[in-house]
């Protein structure tokens, strides 16, 4: 499944008025390893509807972000794996859109999340191309 840059504010809207008008959660900074430092600039973490976790367990999904090498902005996002939970994927995709790389330094990369009582992003296990 691949997502464009241009859906993703539709789709964060959805999201966040669906199920009674849950309020949405996120948006604290992943911790970049060091091999990535001064390559990822900007990486808050997945946004989530309240409520989206509660019955799922730990979910764990992996996401294909294409990277627009003149800005470093989030060009597409594509689920290799989905956690099992549309609003979780929906979130994740959401949040790699507003990522930013320093432009020219990654085309793409694969990055494994696992969510649980609390979002975990892989980074140590990303795949970068």
């Amino acid at each position: 499944m691949m997502f464009l840059r241009s859906k993703a504010p539709i789709v964060l809207l959805a999201m966040c008025f669906s199920a009674f008008l849950a309020p949405c959660y996120g948006a604290n900074q992943v911790m970049i390893p060091a091999k990535f430092k001064g390559i990822i600039l900007e990486a808050p973490e997945p946004v989530f509807a309240e409520g989206s976790r509660k019955d799922t367990g730990i979910s764990q999904g992996v996401y294909r972000l294409t990277i627009n090498p003149q800005t470093g902005l989030v060009d597409q996002v594509g689920v290799l794996k989905k956690t099992g939970t549309q609003k979780l994927d929906g979130g994740a995709v959401l949040t790699f859109f507003k990522w930013k790389f320093k432009p020219g330094s990654l085309k793409q990369i694969d990055i494994p999340i696992t969510f649980d009582r609390y979002v975990n992003v892989l980074l140590k296990n990303a795949a970068t191309r």
